[in-house]
């Protein structure tokens, strides 16, 4: 309970610094599935934000290409202070070992959602009406290493989490659902 009470003070303080890098696992690693990332990840609160969404891998930032109102498959692309690329994180419910928001976009107000509540591998994470009950809009953010300051984003409805598609570093590539593990394709950041 302790380090919920301080990861939230801290972050709602808006005192999110990137830490050091975790260290990294052998490629076939993978952490232990209960419902997203490994059981024995620290869940996480936030602050509303906004926020930067920004990978390990990359250096690049969850992004609505265009940008755009429509129901548009979501990317990663250089980090630039503009409203297509910040995240409020609404908070939606609080189950006894998550905290679930709704991710939304600054610019078109709407939602990271998975497409069509899919639980499969390579599922399109796109930007979808906000709804505050549909499970695949919802998300929550476990800390892959206590103190590292990189988190696991995962959907409520399944047990993949945001993922950039081939572990790609370039503008452009686009976010997936994907099996939770120590990938750092999968690791991001809140600033």
């Amino acid at each position: 309970m302790f380090r919920f009470r301080a990861a939230f003070v801290a972050l709602c303080a808006m005192a999110l610094l990137v830490a050091a890098a975790p260290a990294s696992a052998a490629a076939g690693d993978r952490a232990p599935a209960e419902r997203g990332p490994a059981a024995t990840a620290v869940r996480t609160a936030v602050a509303a934000g906004p926020y930067h969404i920004k990978f390990y891998h990359s250096d690049r930032c969850v992004d609505n290409p265009g940008p755009s109102t429509s129901n548009v498959w979501l990317d990663q692309w250089n980090c630039v202070p503009q409203s297509n690329e910040l995240w409020y994180f609404d908070f939606v419910a609080f189950d006894g070992l998550d905290y679930w928001y709704e991710v939304r976009n600054a610019y078109s107000q709407k939602c990271m959602n998975v497409e069509q509540a899919s639980q499969s591998n390579g599922a399109h994470v796109i930007q979808y009406s906000c709804a505050g009950s549909y499970w695949n809009n919802q998300w929550a953010l476990a800390e892959v290493s206590a103190g590292s300051g990189w988190f696991w984003m995962y959907p409520r409805h399944s047990t993949g989490c945001l993922n950039v598609a081939g572990g790609s570093p370039d503008n452009g590539a686009k976010l997936i659902q994907y099996n939770c593990g120590f990938y750092t394709n999968e690791y991001v950041t809140l600033y």
